[in-house]
């Protein structure tokens, strides 16, 4: 899914997305818009010579993200679980 993402925003099949494309990328993998800060953050850890994030990169990203996403659903469904009030 990761990567079919990475396929669809790349509509110039350059091999990498730069910010827009990367910011299409978390919307719809996601469905919430990066903030500036996010997007800044992901492009200035990029290196040097690269014009924007490879699919390596991306698959890299999105699997830390999709991780900490979910265990914070978890973590969230566990309290409203045992909050009764």
């Amino acid at each position: 899914m990761i990567g079919q993402a990475f396929e669809v925003c790349d509509e110039d099949k350059k091999g990498y997305l730069n910010r827009e494309d990367y910011k299409v990328a978390v919307v719809m993998l996601f469905g919430y818009k990066p903030s500036k800060v996010e997007v800044d953050s992901v492009m200035d850890s990029m290196k040097q010579n690269q014009s924007g994030v490879s699919l390596e990169e991306f698959i890299k990203l999105m699997s830390a993200k999709k991780s900490a996403h979910f265990y914070h659903s978890e973590i969230r469904h566990l309290f409203t679980a045992f909050d009764r009030q």
